[in-house]
Order: structure tokens, then sequence, then C-alpha cells
């Protein structure tokens, strides 16, 4: 289980960010947000946490999928359904949503006690994917110049994002940041989602 008291002590001093992210996760009955926001990961009915914790959890199955074929499909699924998937990059293993689903990002931060004033990063498996998907406002000469030389990779450009970012994204602020990993099953699974 993956608890974590959003206040001070985990950087939220960003109130707003976090407010939205409450009001994400809980836009059916707002009133029920706790302090605490609880994740379990097995298939345990019970779990230890503190008794402020009121949330009902959620059991989630975890699944250890190799990068075949079948199973790259199953995690896009996944994401078009609003779920999460670890996926490769060239770099580390991230935890990823549909970018484009502010619900689907703030399971994100709840599932990693992540601060809320944090933004994320959104992946992408091909430069064209920027203007598919309307990500920014414009695409600056020299985000295509760095584009050019240097992704695929480990290069994050930060761009004035359109209003398809959900706020989840970007903690609030006006920018994205965007990046194309070369990890080939981060491509896979980004491309068979049709989703950034």
């Amino acid at each position: 289980m993956i608890w974590g008291k959003f206040d001070d002590e985990r950087r939220m001093q960003d109130k707003k960010a976090y407010t939205l992210l409450r009001k994400t996760l809980y836009a059916d009955n707002p009133d029920e947000c706790p302090d605490y926001l609880c994740v379990e990961i097995d298939d345990q009915s019970k779990c230890d946490y503190p008794k402020e914790c009121s949330v009902d959890l959620k059991i989630l199955k975890t699944l250890l999928l190799d990068n075949t074929d079948e199973n790259i499909s199953k995690a896009a699924e996944i994401l078009k359904n609003g779920g999460l998937v670890g996926l490769p990059t060239e770099t580390v293993y991230g935890l990823s949503a549909n970018a484009l689903d502010g619900r689907a990002v703030a399971k994100i931060f709840a599932a990693k006690g992540r601060p809320a004033d944090n933004p994320l990063i959104v992946h992408i498996a091909d430069f064209s994917d920027i203007e598919r998907f309307n990500l920014v406002r414009e695409i600056p000469e020299s985000v295509k110049l760095l584009a050019e030389n240097f992704w695929q990779g480990p290069l994050t450009m930060i761009m004035k994002k359109s209003d398809v970012i959900p706020d989840e994204v970007s903690a609030g602020l006006d920018t994205v940041a965007i990046r194309f990993p070369s990890h080939p099953t981060a491509q896979k699974i980004i491309k068979a989602a049709g989703l950034p």
C-alpha cells in the first residue's frame, strides 16, 4: 500500500494544484475527499493506514507484462480506459496515464504520493504528435531545430500548452513539458494507445 499525507510535509505549497487534484479524484463526491489519499496495489481487502484515512480503497490488479504485441495492446487498452501503466524510457521507468485525461493523470499523483505542484512530462511517439494532439499553442523554430538534432532521446522541451492539456498535467502552469523517448517499448505503447 502507498499512502501519503498531502500537506506541508509533502511540499504542498501550491494549494491551488492540490485542490484541483482533490476535485478531480473526487469529482462525484467532493465532500468525501479525505486528508489522506490511499491506493492499494495488491489483492488485500484490508490495509494498515491511519484512522484519518477514510477513503474507500479501490483494489488494483498489478500486471507484470513483457513487450509482446499482445501485451503492448493490453497496456494501450489500460491507458485508453483511464488506467496507469509503468513503462520504460531511456532513463527511468515511469508511471503513465492518458495525458489528455485529468482524472487518469490524477491517479499518478495519488499512487505515487507525488506533490500536485510538480508537473508531469507528456510523452509522444513522433514529433508530429505535438500537432496531431494539439498539445501546444505553437511550436517555436528553436524546438523544431532541437528536435531534429536530439529527439528521440532524453530531452524534454517546454512550450506554452494548449487547452487540451489538463491542469493536472501542468500543475496549473501555462506550459507543458514534452518528450519523445527513444525506448522502443515506450514508443510502441504510445502509438498503440493513440494517446500522448
